[in-house]
């Protein structure tokens, strides 16, 4: 298995347009938490990088990335990453359609999820970055927590394990989401997943 140790996220992943979705109520609401919300909804239809500071923003560096590997025969990286504080399980490929392998992403255990900001919104959002960004197969910026692998020599099994609460000395662990990586070929590939919802699950297997 070839893991890589990875800051910031590398998948391709763009704001989706939030204009259609969006009402002046929940706007207002938001404002509260996140007085720039009505600029970041107006730049949305322009589909910027979700964030600008990660791979997606400096996307000639990821493509150099990928053919240096690629040139020396790897297309089956496994890529840990943090930062975001949100839980992802996404494709990497290569600008000519090359597979790379896969990005599992965690969440943080004690900093603020983004629903800090966006509430009871916070799902849809999730939901809507998922569909509308080829590479996410999964995202939960919901859920705080940590990524546990089981590494096996036919698989890697990723659980997405969620605390209730990090303000109590007493709390609860779970699991959110569970994903198994398995070799394919040159690469590797998702090849099960549980603890989905029904969206989710329609998400994760492109058939919404």
């Amino acid at each position: 298995w070839r893991l890589v140790a990875n800051q910031i996220l590398m998948a391709a992943v763009d704001t989706p347009d939030l204009n259609p979705y969006i009402s002046e109520e929940v706007i207002q609401g938001v404002e509260q938490s996140w007085p720039d919300v009505r600029k970041f909804i107006e730049i949305s239809k322009y589909r910027p990088p979700l964030y600008p500071d990660c791979w997606q923003g400096y996307p000639w560096a990821r493509e150099q990335f990928y053919q240096s590997v690629a040139n020396v025969g790897v297309r089956d990286l496994i890529v840990l990453t943090g930062d975001a504080h949100e839980f992802w399980a996404n494709d990497l490929y290569a600008e000519n359609g090359s597979k790379m392998g896969v990005e599992l992403g965690t969440s943080s255990v004690s900093s603020p999820t983004l629903t800090e900001y966006l509430g009871s919104g916070t799902k849809d959002y999730a939901l809507l970055v998922t569909k509308e960004n080829d590479e996410v197969r999964y995202y939960d910026p919901i859920h705080r927590g940590y990524v546990a692998l089981t590494i096996t020599k036919n698989k890697v099994t990723a659980d997405m394990i969620a605390v209730s609460t990090v303000t109590e000395p007493t709390y609860d662990v779970f699991t959110v989401a569970s994903f198994k990586v398995t070799r394919d070929g040159e690469t590797v590939q998702f090849k099960g997943a549980k603890g989905l919802g029904l969206k989710e699950w329609l998400l994760y297997k492109g058939m919404a």
